[in-house]
């Protein structure tokens, strides 16, 4: 519980975020190869690796133009596993994030020769590193034929995705050396997404999952996620701070790589108790462009909307998307 101090106050904000852009299945099983261009999230097509990359010194990876499950290529994956020894080929980071219609089916297509005797799993993970997955241990996984692994009911933004190769002692005492290959990595409703149209609304962070990478700078203060408040939906963040008058922070999504046109309105929605006697900025910024807005008239206990519009002379994406906190 916050006390009320002489020269310091603690004080909450709860907050969530929206992008307007306003314009001037079911179980995993074996399947063939699929003809024709490969349309999906991850392809590996024209030398991309979209970033794949082992996660430890035990495999290696480059796009291999002889296998594909669609397309013409895909990413092979060569490893050398002691028993009991596993890697991981993936996206510790995946960015930019693709805005998911949650939830939803996410699938990956695997090919393991038969002459390999390893356990494979596809794992998709949430910003806090708790993740959905299917395991295939090496006795019940299909070989020399494409494999679809689906992870259903995924109900947040993807932050991290992987491929995991296990060399299990459980069904295995030698060393395996080999390759796989990995293609086609989407989800259910991919490329089916409708264009906005004007002054349609789109979901940027929706805080229903945890705090979305929400970070603090330039100052102190704590963020967790909320349940007890939110605008939409079940969750918010919520912000507590207790410092000497005067001083400010910011708070927001940085680092980002967001599709955001210029002219378009970012708008935030943020919560003030009744003792909170702060003001507030929103902001954003391009490679080229920083600008703010200030909240002005607040009502307490309500959700106050704010917004600001991309700069029609912007250049690129939007870098950062946040607040400014201050009090007197």
């Amino acid at each position: 519980m916050c006390k009320r101090m002489r020269k310091s106050i603690c004080r909450l904000l709860v907050l969530t975020m929206v992008f307007a852009a306003v314009f001037a299945g079911a179980s995993g099983g074996v399947i063939a190869g699929a003809a024709g261009e490969d349309n999906t999230l991850f392809n590996f097509e024209n030398g991309e690796t979209h970033g794949f990359h082992p996660w430890n010194e035990y495999a290696t990876v480059e796009v291999d133009t002889s296998m594909a499950y669609a397309g013409e290529s895909s990413l092979k994956v060569s490893f050398s596993l002691a028993p009991g020894q596993a890697t991981q080929v993936g996206l510790n980071q995946v960015d930019p994030k693709p805005q998911i219609v949650t939830p939803t089916t996410m699938r990956a297509r695997v090919y393991v020769p038969s002459s390999l005797n390893v356990d494979v799993a596809f794992r998709v993970y949430d910003v806090g590193w708790a993740n959905l997955s299917e395991y295939k241990p090496t006795i019940y996984l299909p070989k020399d034929q494409w494999y679809e692994f689906v992870v259903p009911n995924v109900t947040f933004q993807l932050y991290a995705i992987s491929i995991v190769i296990n060399n299990s002692t459980e069904y295995n005492t030698e060393d395996q050396v080999g390759e796989i290959w990995i293609d086609s990595i989407t989800y259910d409703g991919y490329g089916e997404e409708p264009e906005p149209e004007p002054g349609d609304e789109i979901v940027l962070f929706d805080f229903e999952d945890g705090i979305q990478g929400m970070e603090v700078v330039n100052g102190t203060a704590t963020l967790e996620h909320d349940t007890t408040k939110a605008y939409q939906g079940q969750g918010s963040v919520k912000v507590t701070f207790q410092e000497p008058s005067g001083v400010q922070f910011d708070l927001g999504m940085y680092n980002q790589s967001l599709n955001i046109p210029p002219g378009s309105t970012i708008k935030a929605r943020v919560y003030f108790p009744v003792n909170v006697w702060a003001g507030l900025h929103l902001f954003y910024s391009t490679p080229n462009k920083w600008d703010f807005v200030a909240l002005e008239g607040k009502t307490y206990e309500a959700w106050n909307d704010i917004s600001i519009r991309v700069a029609e002379d912007a250049v690129g994406p939007v870098t950062a998307i946040g607040f400014q906190v201050f009090y007197n």
